[in-house]
Order: structure tokens, then C-alpha cells, then sequence
């Protein structure tokens, strides 16, 4: 997220999940990102199975 808002690639509503009305005035802390990595990395199995379950599923 840190990366697409320092990009100028974040979505209006990337910034309405954060509260952020004003991108200008916006910062974005490190440990922030640090966060939403640790949650994506421990959700990505769950994903990760999901993809490979509708791979199968398309492929039968």
C-alpha cells in the first residue's frame, strides 16, 4: 500500500479503507506497512489454496 501511495497508484477506495481524505497531508508510517505485510503474508495460504482448488475445479 505504502509503495501505491507514494506511486500515486492508490484507489480512492485503497485511501477510504485508511480514513484518508487528503492524500497530501496523508503519512504513512512504516510500521503500518509492516502490519498489512504480516497480515497478507498469514492469509496468503488461504489464497494460495483457494486458487489452486478453482484450478483443479476448472480443469475436471
Amino acid at each position: 500500500m505504502f509503495f501505491r501511495i507514494s506511486n500515486g497508484a492508490a484507489s480512492t477506495s485503497d485511501l477510504a479503507q485508511m480514513s484518508v481524505a487528503d492524500i497530501d497531508r496523508c503519512g504513512l508510517g512504516y510500521e503500518v506497512v509492516d502490519e498489512v505485510v504480516r497480515l497478507l503474508r498469514e492469509g496468503w495460504p488461504v489464497v494460495q489454496q483457494e486458487a489452486e482448488y478453482s484450478i483443479k475445479f476448472a480443469a475436471d
